[in-house]
């Protein structure tokens, strides 16, 4: 960034220490947008606090305080107090055993508090995750988020701490001392069915319950050329956990595979469902609900994914405002992620998400204090950068509503086809009048008949016949003869009652006031007898 608008965030700083007078921070977190050059502001932080544990990370877009983020702004987080303690570092490669190692061994050895973790997302950031989890203790709360940047910049995101940065690696800071809890709010409700990986690797999905992942995705949303991230997979994660959601990144039209944005293991089970906006907010108003419940934090930390900014459009506001309303007078911060970190419930082990608010509430430690310093950098060049992401929001916007008008018409015709099939299989076991008092009335009013007719068939020496063939002749057979009888009754205006076995019943004058039925009746008898007769003719036919 330039000389003058470093200057300015190394001044607001320094005003803020001075506002602060003795009390020193033991640790920092910052998060800022990757066109800032992060290494002048941890040097500044760290002049000014030289034991200070720092760690952080750049993002898609900071926040701070109620209605307010910013895609080129840098936020600090400067926590103290009396009892708390911190440590930071920095792993250069994540998927490096070795270089992990370190972080992996030390956080073995903590059995409680707080560990941020702030990885690059891709390839080995699952394998990363399952190694940390194995490591944990269970009294350890592990949480975090992706590195992130905005998808107009091509700057790769970055990890840091006060030692330098790394672009394949992962930032850490662990607190203690401190009370610590975490929500993880989701808000989705399912669209399709729950179906079986059958073919994946890693975040690959080929195939999904026979059919290729791309034919299940467009059975819904049409040949969009976009992965629809308003559409993501709900992934169970085994061992009564719950379920964690995974965002399609992109298409490979010529395999048929989708691409995710975390593992999705073969033979798991998963369900496409919808995010919307109501459904994002709600779950983040009952999240903040739960942290107010056990008592007001210090600081309430937002780590949201960068795909819900996309979802919630110009009501992205609300997932800070939301909480402010439940939390008043607590200092709000977070980022927009690439990917989110946190048990899904409270004792758990950490979970890999995506498409997912994490809230995570500092307590004070005894006579602690938080402070959230944001600084907005104005210039011609960020306006510019402004103007071209909104066009970007509105042309997502636009695929957004395309993608929700396919699936609307898709599950219009699921329920059409529905409707049908049970509309077919009530007229094949009921009268058409009784039928349609059923689906008008929900119940069907008795009626008492003073004159009718039944017929019964039965087909001579059939258990002797059926115990010659195999069990889906036999099936096959009488499915033929039934279907001949249904065609008869229906031509001499009976109604068939029921099916016994081989035997056949049918009955006339029931829904009419015809006085013919017995003769209709005798006339249907004899086309059911002539019928078999010619059936029994064929030269398929033996015995």
């Amino acid at each position: 960034i330039a000389a003058a608008d470093t200057d300015v965030v190394r001044a607001e700083l320094g005003r803020r220490r001075a506002a602060r007078g003795a009390d020193e921070p033991r640790a920092a977190l910052e998060f800022t947008s990757v066109d800032f050059d992060e290494s002048v502001l941890v040097r500044e932080i760290v002049d000014r606090h030289p034991g200070i544990a720092l760690a952080g990370t750049t993002a898609a877009s900071v926040c701070a305080g109620p209605g307010h983020f910013s895609e080129d702004a840098v936020q600090v987080v400067l926590l103290g107090g009396p009892g708390l303690s911190a440590a930071s570092g920095r792993v250069d490669r994540i998927e490096d055993p070795v270089d992990r190692g370190t972080l992996l061994q030390r956080a073995g050895g903590w059995r409680d508090g707080l560990l941020f973790v702030f990885p690059v997302t891709g390839v080995a950031t699952g394998e990363f995750l399952d190694a940390l989890r194995a490591s944990a203790p269970p009294g350890l709360l592990v949480v975090g988020g992706g590195s992130g940047r905005h998808p107009l910049t091509r700057e790769r995101p970055r990890q840091f701490d006060r030692g330098g940065s790394s672009t394949a690696g992962c930032a850490w800071l662990h607190l203690s001392g401190a009370e610590v809890r975490a929500e993880v709010c989701e808000g989705w409700r399912p669209v399709g069915p729950r179906i079986r990986v059958d073919d994946s690797d890693g975040a690959v999905v080929r195939s999904l319950d026979g059919r290729t992942a791309l034919e299940v995705y467009r059975h819904y949303l049409g040949d969009h050329a976009r992965p629809a991230f308003e559409f993501p997979l709900a992934l169970e994660t085994g061992g009564g956990e719950g379920m964690v959601l995974r965002v399609p990144t992109r298409y490979d039209e010529e395999r048929g595979d989708v691409h995710f944005g975390a593992p999705v293991p073969v033979g798991a089970y998963v369900q496409i469902c919808e995010a919307t906006a109501p459904a994002l907010l709600g779950a983040c108003r009952d999240g903040a609900s739960r942290i107010a419940s056990g008592g007001s934090p210090g600081l309430l930390l937002n780590i949201s994914c960068n795909a819900r900014r996309g979802l919630l459009g110009t009501r992205t506001d609300q997932e800070w405002e939301i909480p402010s309303e439940h939390l008043p007078g607590v200092a709000l911060a977070g980022f927009h992620a690439f990917a989110e970190f946190a048990p899904i419930r409270r004792g758990g082990a950490v979970q890999h998400h995506n498409e997912t608010l994490v809230q995570v509430a500092i307590g004070r430690s005894a006579g602690g204090s938080s402070s959230v310093d944001v600084v907005d950098v104005p210039s011609t060049a960020l306006l510019e950068r402004k103007l071209a992401r909104a066009e970007a929001h509105r042309r997502s916007l636009e695929t957004i509503k395309a993608n929700h008008a396919q699936l609307l018409r898709t599950l219009r015709d699921e329920l059409d086809a529905e409707r049908e099939r049970s509309e077919a299989l009530l007229l094949n076991i009921l009268p058409s009048p009784i039928a349609e008092e059923l689906k008008r009335d929900g119940r069907v009013e008795p009626v008492f008949v003073d004159d009718a007719s039944v017929l019964f068939t039965d087909f001579k020496g059939f258990t002797a016949a059926a115990m010659t063939m195999s069990p889906d002749e036999v099936v096959a057979r009488l499915n033929e003869c039934f279907t001949a009888f249904d065609q008869i009754v229906a031509e001499h205006g009976l109604e068939k009652l029921k099916t016994i076995g081989d035997a056949y019943m049918c009955a006339g004058g029931l829904l009419d006031d015809g006085r013919d039925h017995a003769r209709r009746a005798i006339l249907a008898a004899f086309a059911m007898r002539d019928w078999i007769d010619a059936w029994n003719r064929q030269p398929a036919r033996e015995g």
